[in-house]
């Protein structure tokens, strides 16, 4: 899935913080747990998000975020790997 966010917030700095509001939303979906058809399921969920430089392509804005993703599952559940405008 991928979710487009406005040009009007602020990049992601190379190696920054997770991101709260990434962590904030997996810590709150690990809480969740959804009963269907007799069992209860619980949800984890990861993100990888990339942040877009003046010169990059959608092409390469979404392999940054997929390789983040695939960065985050690596590293467990409920993970958030950010890359900034700066990544190869």
């Amino acid at each position: 899935m991928l979710i487009p966010v406005p040009t009007a917030v602020p990049p992601i700095e190379e190696d920054e913080d997770e991101g709260d509001a990434g962590a904030i939303a997996a810590e709150n979906l690990e809480r969740l747990k959804v009963d269907f058809n007799g069992q209860t399921i619980r949800v984890s969920c990861s993100f990888g998000v990339a942040s877009r430089g003046e010169a990059v392509s959608l092409d390469t804005l979404l392999m940054r975020a997929d390789e983040a993703l695939y960065r985050a599952k690596h590293e467990g559940r409920n993970r958030v790997v950010a890359v900034g405008a700066g990544a190869t």
